[in-house]
């Protein structure tokens, strides 16, 4: 559990010319971005990387825990001046988005250093490398940290993971979600078994399809699935003696049921560590590791594979 103090929340206007403004509350201080960059056509097809929100951060003797509307989306233990970047875009909803940030020092006894900032990029910022930074923190952090900060977007897509229904978790519920991961294990243990190229290029296309959205990009059509089902089909000319192994069937003793986004997802991970589903064929292996399930229309279905 992370120790945690509340400190002050800083947040930069985007608008030209505006200075930082401090707020003493808990409550997060949203950053407008109203005055967002339009996305010509073009740019959205021929960039890697579209349009995208991220995080950025350096610490030494640190863990941290980063949370996008209360999903944990990353913890890692950082250790000597080490950095990373995420780009957070397939957690985003239109409106006030809540990004929050939980560090505390890894060793009592070694000297700490932590500072980050969440950025925004154009397409064309993409390209250039430049960044319009939302939120910075001083050069140095004070540790344990507990930093919310608001980001309110008008522009971002609308993700069928915001969609969801709010959950009320019972044993029974708990039941059926179990039920509809053990039906995805036999699922996917069939088509592998009977060389289902349809099924095994497409069962997790509409998860693929949101995060392409979500930055801006085409998702992949018709055309593209049947070039996956065809490359599919050739690896599994090559399996014809290959027997098909699956992880065991799964119980409530097995998993982990942590539920998030203020009470509308639920997260699924394996107590051991391992996938939820894992199923193997030679080479061939196809995984759902740490699921994202929520209900709609009171039908339990995966959100994201995280």
């Amino acid at each position: 559990m992370f120790r945690s103090i509340a400190l002050s929340v800083l947040a930069v206007l985007i608008s030209l010319g505006a200075s930082p403004a401090f707020a003493s509350s808990d409550v997060p201080t949203a950053v407008d971005l109203t005055q967002e960059p339009s996305v010509s056509e073009t740019l959205r097809t021929t960039t890697s990387d579209s349009q995208r929100y991220a995080f950025t951060l350096k610490a030494s003797n640190a863990r941290m825990q980063l949370r996008i509307n209360d999903i944990p989306i990353m913890f890692k233990v950082f250790r000597n001046s080490e950095s990373i970047d995420i780009s957070f875009n397939e957690w985003l909803k239109r409106g006030l988005n809540v990004v929050d940030v939980q560090i505390e020092r890894f060793s009592e006894q070694e000297p700490y250093d932590v500072s980050f900032s969440v950025y925004f990029q154009s397409p064309t910022q993409v390209v250039s490398g430049e960044r319009r930074v939302l939120f910075a923190t001083p050069e140095q952090v004070s540790l344990p940290l507990r930093q919310p900060i608001g980001i309110r977007a008008s522009s971002v897509p609308s993700m069928r993971i915001w969609q969801t229904e709010r959950i009320t978790f019972t044993p029974e519920e708990k039941d059926r979600l179990i039920d509809t991961i053990n039906s995805m294990r036999r699922r996917m243990i069939d088509a592998l078994s009977k060389s289902d190229n349809a099924f095994l290029a497409t069962y997790d296309k509409s998860i693929r399809d949101e995060v392409e959205k979500a930055y801006g990009r085409i998702a992949g059509g018709e055309q593209e699935t049947m070039k996956q089902r065809m490359e599919l089909a050739e690896r599994m000319r090559k399996l014809v003696n290959a027997s098909v192994q699956a992880s065991p069937e799964l119980t409530s003793d097995d998993l982990n049921f942590e539920v998030i986004a203020e009470g509308k997802l639920v997260r699924v991970t394996r107590l051991d560590g391992g996938p939820v589903i894992k199923v193997t064929r030679g080479d061939m292996t196809f995984t759902i590791a740490k699921p994202i399930y929520g209900t709609v229309g009171g039908l339990w279905d995966i959100m994201r594979n995280d």
